[in-house]
């Protein structure tokens, strides 16, 4: 291989850090074995002061062959194999209603919890024994074609319970597929050339998988009229799954027609009534999974060969360091070390552009996670799709980043770039770590045990022959960890623990604030909408731009709610009024009217609010990404930027964080009109449709129905990215004027010094190991109880059954049964008990003991300072 040797290695020129202009020369010389007699520095550019040394991850950093044939049959292998397995055995193209039906007896699903144990134990094994050896390659095949096979069986077993878990394990087996050609047969293959190989074959299976289903579904002899989705495809689906009904419900077996159709009478029990509808949900869930998978492997097909293609735009291979000349006059070297400078300016340029486009995709998916939270109001089933999709992508994107680009490449990066150096200082903040913190959840004590017992198995397979074996065994076996877990202990021990408790108590108490407030709109919009229905439609007009107002003010109501519910009342009394159509039109433009109203008064709570020095201090005026967006925002007309911004961030707070800003209110809103086409009018459809009586069109509908709510998410996410990217655009090229000081913010740097004495005691009396014990306790069990709550109501999102919070619409009535989508008469039963009774509080007593800390703490460090 004739790739670069890596600084600070055996064959390296020196330690990291920055290189003289001339001593790169002469190291380069030495290199390649050259004699230079004199090194002239003058003839080295002024860009070579250093030469950072980017490239791939080092595990590929031989990686310098261009595809072969093998190299695509082992990529269309790796992808297409688990694209046969969804449809083969998850679809009705193959036999996934047989082995739906086959795992349907109640015993089956005992029996794959044995399975996931198994597949746990067998997981946690590979990891302690260290049993994926490189070099013992049959060995690792066995133990991950045993992993993957216990895997499999245990999704397929846990099938009614979590229909979409053989679905989800499928499409993700293509990734670790992918992984292991990676490792093996494409181990040598250049990173672009491996990307384009997916993209190409992803692509490839995506079109064929469309071909089959579209074929199927129109030629298939499922039904008379093929497999469409229909009513009367959804009738055969019901009379397939009848062993489904009869076991889903572990007190007796189900009829779909007397216990779970519209005309079924409900038991008078309530709690009966509530497990028998969430019966008849699993059962109905499975076979929409059976009929809907192939179109998820289309879609993962489809991201996958997008998400490939754009990384072929990152070329991260650097080029050799020297000819294979044997000598070269100074002049040539020179050139030669002007070509290598240019070289490392591109490779600088690509890992910054990399780390833009992957904090660009990560911003775009947790604002998909808040969407998810809100339209729930329109589409339960959705909602659930839409978190789970965008927060195992979210996951999915940050270890794929510390995968793919050395830390000390993005280190390097950040000496080059103020986006990145920003980036790194944000990424190292508490604010951060208790973001990680919440997200890793259970898995960091998990894995700290685990490379203990990985540890003393190392210890046991030491040889012991001589004594410097003995010696080194020796000294290992007084290890607690292995290198890993030491090197993460030591990244933790230095971690501001109180502060990290602090906000993770923070994020948690906002989340549940968040989940709250959504769940009390949908109940209040459904009480709206039923007290309305005998009110004469002007007045109803008049009422609901009132009340979209209020509700607007309010922060935790979010706009996809108010444009929902005006579409549910607007559309439903236009029907028998001035006709459904022009009712949908005239609530859109009620709803763009209250939005601009709305916009001006949370403008004015922000004008109001930013007089206070605290206030302008807690947004961070004086901070570089809020002066960006302040740029940004200023900017007159529709530029991107701006309008991505006023669209795609969160209604209250970006309207607020303009008052406080003093921006120009006509052109704030004339960069939020567009909100009209990429939300209201799409949101608005949704809640009118949700009333139309649509008769022998109620399938072409539905689908209407949930595409433009799929469509009205989807735009909110990449209009986020959008102004993810305009942002750091900003900083990147305007960095120096961002970060001069101002007239204007000169009380808040004053705010700050006074305040920084009594920050540095908080600091210095909440440091781990000298707070009291009582102290650490209680900041230890409210943030435990926070991350076990947080948990508890993320999972109520992802999985199909409840288990938090009652499924509850804006269209449903509060006084409908529970199989009706009602609450029985009763706001409180929206709260599932015990699970939702339980974990509410929970979050409430880890609330008060938070609160109970930092009162403590603040007294404490007043008396300090005073003293």
């Amino acid at each position: 291989s004739r790739s670069r040797p890596r600084r600070g290695s055996a064959h390296g020129a020196g330690a990291w850090g920055p290189v003289p202009r001339a001593r790169a020369v002469h190291m380069m010389g030495a290199r390649c074995g050259k004699k230079v007699a004199q090194v002239v520095p003058a003839k080295v550019p002024e860009d070579a002061s250093e030469l950072p040394d980017f490239g791939l991850t080092q595990s590929y950093a031989d990686a310098t062959e261009d595809p072969r044939l093998r190299d695509g049959v082992a990529v269309f292998l790796a992808c297409g194999a688990p694209c046969a397995l969804l449809l083969l055995g998850c679809s009705l193209l193959g036999y996934g209603m047989e082995v739906y039906t086959a795992v349907a007896p109640r015993n089956m699903d005992k029996v794959g919890s044995i399975f996931v144990f198994a597949t746990a134990v067998c997981m946690c094994g590979i990891f302690v024994f260290d049993i994926p050896d490189p070099d013992r390659w049959l060995r690792r095949v066995l133990v991950e074609f045993v992993s993957i096979c216990l895997g499999i069986a245990a999704a397929v077993l846990k099938g009614i319970r979590y229909p979409w878990a053989a679905v989800l394990f499928a499409v993700f087996l293509m990734p670790l597929f992918l992984v292991e050609v990676r490792r093996s047969v494409c181990r040598r293959v250049k990173r672009k050339g491996f990307y384009w190989l997916i993209c190409v074959n992803a692509l490839v299976l995506s079109a064929c998988q469309i071909a089959l289903w579209v074929s199927w579904m129109f030629l298939s002899s499922y039904t008379p009229n093929g497999a469409m989705w229909t009513e009367q495809t959804k009738a055969q689906l019901r009379r397939d799954s009848r062993q489904i009904y009869a076991n889903v419900y572990e007190e007796r077996a189900l009829n779909w027609a007397s216990d779970c159709s519209p005309e079924a009478v409900a038991p008078t029990d309530p709690v009966v009534a509530g497990l028998i509808e969430t019966a008849c949900a699993s059962a109905e869930t499975v076979w929409f999974v059976v009929w809907m998978s192939p179109l998820i492997g289309i879609l993962f097909t489809f991201f996958l060969s997008i998400f490939c293609f754009l990384q072929t735009w990152f070329d991260l291979t650097a080029l050799p360091d020297c000819t294979e000349q044997e000598s070269v006059t100074e002049d040539q070297l020179a050139r030669e070390t002007s070509a290598q400078v240019r070289e490392q300016d591109r490779l600088t340029k690509a890992a910054v552009d990399m780390v833009k486009y992957y904090v660009i995709l990560v911003v775009t998916m947790m604002m998909g996670v808040y969407i998810a939270i809100y339209i729930g109001g329109a589409s339960v089933h959705l909602a659930s799709a839409f978190m789970a999709f965008f927060a195992g992508a979210m996951m999915a994107i940050v270890v794929y980043l510390i995968h793919e680009v050395k830390q000390v490449s993005l280190e390097r990066a950040a000496e080059y770039s103020a986006f990145v150096k920003n980036l790194k200082k944000a990424y190292t903040s508490d604010w951060m770590r208790a973001i990680g913190i919440g997200s890793m959840n259970v898995l960091i004590p998990i894995f700290l045990g685990l490379d203990t017992l990985r540890q003393r198995a190392r210890v046991l397979r030491m040889p012991q022959k001589t004594p410097q074996e003995k010696e080194d065994k020796e000294a290992e076996r007084k290890k607690w960890f292995t290198s890993t877990g030491e090197r993460l202990c030591r990244e933790l021990s230095a971690w501001s623990w109180c502060s990290i408790l602090t906000k993770v108590n923070i994020l948690g108490e906002l989340f549940l604030i968040l989940t709250l407030g959504g769940k009390l709109t949908f109940i209040l919009f459904s009480w709206l909408n039923t007290a309305l229905e005998p009110v004469d439609f002007g007045i109803v007009l008049v009422l609901v731009f009132v009340v979209g107002i209020v509700m607007f003010m309010l922060p935790p109501v979010p706009g996809s709610a108010v444009y929902v519910f005006y579409g549910i009342v607007i559309g439903k009394q236009a029907q028998s009024t001035i006709g459904f159509w022009p009712g949908v039109a005239l609530a859109c433009v009620i709803g763009l009217a209250a939005k601009l109203v709305a916009c001006v008064g949370q403008y004015a709570i922000g004008a109001l609010a930013g007089k206070n020095v605290q206030v302008q201090k807690t947004i961070g005026v004086d901070t570089v990404p809020t002066r960006a967006i302040e740029k940004i925002l200023s900017e007159r007309g529709w530029k991107l930027g701006k309008v991505a911004i006023l669209v795609g961030g969160p209604d209250w707070p970006t309207s607020v964080t303009c008052g406080v800003l003093r921006l120009n209110i006509p052109q704030m809103l004339l960069g939020t009109l567009p909100v009209f086409l990429s939300s209201i009018i799409p949101q608005t459809l949704v809640g009118a449709l949700l009333t139309m009586e649509t008769g022998s069109d109620a399938n072409f509908w539905n689908m209407v129905k949930t595409g433009a709510t799929a469509v009205a998410g989807l735009g909110q996410a990449v209009a986020s990215g959008v102004a993810a990217y305009a942002i750091t655009q900003t900083i990147e090229l305007d960095h120096e004027e961002l970060s001069r000081p101002r007239a204007e913010h000169e009380a808040v740097a004053l705010l700050t010094e006074r305040q920084k004495a009594y920050n540095d005691k908080v600091a210095e009396i909440t440091k781990w190991s000298v707070m009291p014990s009582h102290w650490r306790a209680l900041i230890l069990l409210s943030a435990a109880m926070q991350l076990m709550g947080g948990f508890v109501i993320a999972a109520d999102f992802v999985l199909f059954e409840p288990i938090c919070f009652r499924k509850f619409q804006i269209t449903s009535r509060i006084d409908d049964a529970f199989l009706d989508g009602g609450l029985n008469g009763n706001v409180l039963n929206i709260v599932l008990p015990p699970v939702g009774v339980i974990t509410l509080v929970v979050m409430c007593i880890a609330t008060a003991l938070h609160l109970a800390h930092g009162k403590i703490v603040g007294r404490t460090a007043m008396q300090r300072l005073k003293s």
